[in-house]
């Protein structure tokens, strides 16, 4: 039932009646989702049909939102492209394209990070495909205007150097191996190798093995064969480029030419890199320089704050930083790549206890919504895989597809709605919410339970709105 409510002069006054959800407005009562999309009723959000400009999603990457399919074969991913395109997403991340495993090309399926142990920098036959699969996808999915990333890995490739690519296995491509064992959690720290010992931090990320030998980047041959495979990556349609371990590999101010010559191979691509923390400086200011660095070359991710937000929620709190931990340290949004959850949160635990493995879908999708209403800033979702513990995980296995569902798509549509409008974001009580121009609002609950909520307005134009997750209307006025 809709019941008669409006702007005050400088305040939203409303009840909501509702197990998890407070929302805004007319409304006395929602579903428990814990999410409201409120829109002008006369702008426009995507619509479903062929074409891409039927579903409203965005030219450039970065100005939209990304679904990552982790883990599926190329194949699943293809099927479920007017899904992709009709929740909003403007691109599609796959996981590593690169020949991975246990050099079994054949396998149907394999745990999922041997293919973060990759046999060489060339498009392969792996879990998910066939090359010829990779380039059908990218084919399909641009008739949707959908864009697909591919996950670069280029630190490392398999521990292993029996079978990986034959030109790298000479041993000047390698840093000699030390032993570098230190837990952050506990503070222990397990150095054999005096050659760590009165060694900066930032040497430390960039030199140290991450349980597989560090290749050399600064070698112009390793930059040559990456440049490659890059340049094999755009024949087959490929938009975009996430790289991992981006800290780990140094940048351009460091005497390191690997990103200058990637970056010429990707000849418009887009490129984003996977920074988790800092870059591994000893001090604010080189953690800052560094990032500068990297992001004058692609984008990158913000996990802390993502992370944070989750955190937050799942204890039933408010995050302290409604920002963002780099937006704070002065990068801007266009440059940032926000997520709720991502593969390492989930993946990575051997007893299946990680980060997000626990969290609630709802909590979730709730951190998603403001993230993901951010101007500026791309966002992604992560598909969940069925498992939890880290070695019952394979590749080649589709993950859920609650991406389509509408407390989901409908932030998808709104960030692209509203894209590149103006952005007011602030909290009262449990609620954060962000007004994007003056016709479009994201409200979340944080804590969920049936509140009262007096949020002071900021600039939302009378007339009439509705929640594009529940299809409830409310009017604003004065």
């Amino acid at each position: 039932m809709i019941g008669k409510r409006m702007f005050k002069r400088h305040s939203i006054c409303q009840r909501v009646v509702s197990t998890v959800l407070s929302a805004i407005l007319a409304v006395t009562s929602f579903s428990s989702m814990g999410i409201v999309v409120g829109r002008a009723e006369e702008v426009s959000g995507g619509s479903s049909g062929s074409a891409a400009v039927n579903y409203g999603l965005m030219e450039n990457i970065q100005d939209g939102t990304i679904l990552h399919c982790f883990d599926w074969k190329y194949e699943d991913i293809k099927a479920e492209l007017p899904n992709i395109a009709a929740a909003g997403f403007t691109a599609v991340q796959t996981s590593p394209a690169q020949p991975g495993g246990k050099n079994d090309p054949d396998a149907e399926s394999g745990t999922w990070w041997w293919l973060y142990q990759p046999l060489s920098f060339h498009i392969g036959k792996n879990y998910l495909g066939t090359p010829e699969e990779l380039q059908d996808l990218c084919t399909e999915a641009h008739k949707y205007g959908i864009k697909v990333i591919v996950d670069i890995v280029a630190n490392h490739l398999a521990g292993d150097h029996t079978y990986i690519q034959e030109e790298l296995k000479n041993e000047e491509y390698w840093r000699p191996y030390h032993d570098y064992k230190y837990n952050e959690k506990t503070g222990v720290d397990d150095r054999k190798d005096p050659y760590w010992k009165d060694k900066d931090s930032r040497y430390i990320t960039t030199h140290k093995a991450l349980g597989m030998p560090d290749i050399v980047s600064e070698n112009a041959y390793v930059q040559q064969c990456v440049a490659n495979y890059i340049t094999e990556l755009k024949s087959v349609g490929v938009d975009g480029l996430r790289w991992d371990t981006l800290k780990h590999i140094q940048v351009p101010i460091e005497n390191c030419a690997f990103f200058t010559t990637a970056i010429e191979a990707c000849n418009g691509m887009y490129n984003y890199g996977e920074s988790l923390g800092d870059p591994g400086a000893g001090n604010e200011t080189d953690n800052r320089t560094l990032m500068q660095e990297y992001t004058s070359l692609m984008s990158v991710t913000d996990d802390v704050y993502g992370n944070n937000i989750r955190k937050a929620f799942a204890a039933g709190n408010m995050p302290d930083n409604l920002l963002g931990n780099w937006i704070n340290r002065g990068v801007s949004a266009d440059k940032l790549v926000y997520w709720a959850e991502s593969h390492d949160t989930w993946s990575n635990a051997e007893d299946g206890n990680g980060d997000s493995t626990n969290v609630p879908q709802s909590v979730i999708d709730r951190v998603y919504a403001v993230v993901a209403s951010r101007n500026g800033a791309t966002s992604l979702y992560f598909s969940r895989p069925s498992e939890k513990k880290k070695d019952y995980i394979l590749a080649g296995v589709k993950g859920s597809t609650h991406f389509t569902s509408p407390e989901v798509a409908e932030v998808n549509i709104f960030h692209n709605t509203f894209n590149d409008r103006s952005e007011y974001l602030s909290s009262f009580g449990n609620i954060i919410y962000n007004e994007r121009g003056t016709k479009g609002v994201v409200l979340v609950n944080a804590s969920g339970g049936s509140v009262s909520i007096n949020v002071p307005a900021h600039r939302m134009a009378d007339g009439a709105y509705t929640d594009q997750v529940t299809k409830t209307q409310f009017t604003v006025q004065n």
